[in-house]
């Protein structure tokens, strides 16, 4: 065999393993799971998150506190609110992917923090992606858990000062 064959036998073989792995990448990029059960906080603001997501405005409304100080009305108001945060959770081509991190009682209160991993257009020096964290806070209200307060997908008015 010729030293230009096997140079161009190890490349191909190298370009090959190259697509293998981009393919297994792909493959493994988090997506967005079902519904859980609305019992446990981690639960509701998962659940609020992929209703928003999925423009079940509805279902996302109702994980809402009734007793938020200056809350949306109705659904519609809730929509009109959150505005072009429901445009960024909504985009088909960047929309994050959503993962309950961790969840504490603090008080009365569960803390629930939220990664928000962020998919870009990489290239070769750059991963493509980036994660964020937030934290949203649940109550049990009348037997339910309910969202009293989220640093995202929210509107900071409806809450009142205690709550931040």
């Amino acid at each position: 065999m010729k030293g230009t064959d096997k140079y161009l036998i190890v490349l191909v073989i190298g370009i090959l393993l190259v697509t293998v792995v981009a393919v297994v990448v792909v493959a493994q990029r988090p997506g967005q799971e079902g519904y859980q059960p609305d019992d446990t906080p981690e639960g509701v603001v998962f659940n609020y998150l992929l209703a928003l997501q999925q423009s079940d405005y509805e279902r996302a409304y109702g994980y809402l506190s009734p007793d938020l100080p200056r809350g949306p009305a109705d659904v519609e108001q809730m929509v009109d609110d959150l505005g072009w945060q429901l445009n960024a959770l909504q985009d088909s081509q960047n929309h994050p992917s959503l993962s309950i991190d961790t969840s504490r009682a603090v008080g009365d209160t569960d803390v629930v923090t939220v990664g928000a991993t962020h998919y870009y257009r990489g290239d070769l020096l750059s991963s493509g992606h980036y994660t964020s964290t937030f934290d949203a806070k649940v109550r049990k209200i009348e037997g339910a858990w309910k969202i009293v307060y989220s640093q995202d997908y929210w509107k900071q008015d409806w809450s009142s000062q205690r709550d931040w």
